[in-house]
C-alpha cells in the first residue's frame, strides 16, 4: 500500500500483516509527492488509429514505457518533464484484438500504473464504390450492418418471368388441341 512504511523486522506499522523480511518496490513518486504516479488515457481506442497517453506524478526525468497488454505491445517511451509528466502517442495496430486490455506504465521494468481501456475493431472505409450511398461503407447495408447475402431481385423476377410465360405457352397449346 503506498504511504505504508516497513519497520526493520518486517512489520507493518498500522499493524495489519507481519511478513518476513524482503524489499518492496511499490511506485516511483514524483519527489517530494505522495500520490501514486497515473495514467491518463481514453477509456475505448480504436484499433488502426492513433492513441494519446499521458502520465502524471513521476520523478523528473524517468523514463517510462508504455505498453499496451493482454498481448504486450510497447506503445513507447516517453520521458517525465520537471513536473513528472509526460505525453505518448502512438498508432494501436489495425489487427490488434478488440475488447478489454489494460495500459501499464513502467519505469526500470517496474509496473507502477496501469489503467483499464477497450479497444474497439478498426473503422471501416467509407467510399462511393459499386453505386452506393454517399458516406455507405462497402460491403454494408444503410444502417451501416455488415451485408451478408446477395440480392436476388433480378433472378427472382426472372425466374417468375420464365414461369408465366411457360405456363402461357401451355395453355395456348391446350387450346389449340382441343380446338382441332
Amino acid at each position: 500500500t503506498p504511504g505504508r512504511t516497513w519497520d526493520k523486522k518486517g512489520h507493518a506499522t498500522g499493524g495489519l500483516t507481519t511478513v518476513p523480511a524482503q524489499t518492496l518496490t511499490l511506485a516511483t513518486y514524483r519527489e517530494g509527492g505522495s500520490t501514486p504516479p497515473t495514467i491518463d488515457a481514453p477509456t475505448s481506442a480504436r484499433a488502426g488509429a492513433p492513441l494519446t497517453v499521458r502520465v502524471h506524478g513521476f520523478a523528473s526525468g524517468a523514463s517510462i514505457t508504455v505498453v499496451l497488454h493482454s498481448v504486450p505491445l510497447k506503445l513507447g517511451t516517453v520521458t517525465a518533464d520537471a513536473s513528472g509528466d509526460g505525453e505518448l502517442t502512438a498508432t494501436v495496430p489495425a489487427n490488434f484484438a478488440a475488447g478489454a486490455h489494460v495500459l501499464q506504465a513502467s519505469v526500470g521494468g517496474d509496473v507502477v500504473a496501469t489503467r483499464s481501456i477497450r479497444i474497439t475493431a478498426p473503422a471501416v472505409s467509407s467510399g462511393n464504390a459499386g453505386g452506393q450511398a454517399s458516406g455507405q461503407a462497402s460491403g454494408t447495408d444503410a444502417s451501416g450492418l455488415a451485408s451478408t447475402g446477395t440480392n436476388l431481385t433480378l433472378p427472382v423476377a426472372l425466374g417468375l418471368l420464365l414461369i408465366a410465360a411457360g405456363t402461357i405457352l401451355t395453355l395456348q397449346r391446350r387450346r389449340r388441341r382441343t380446338s382441332r
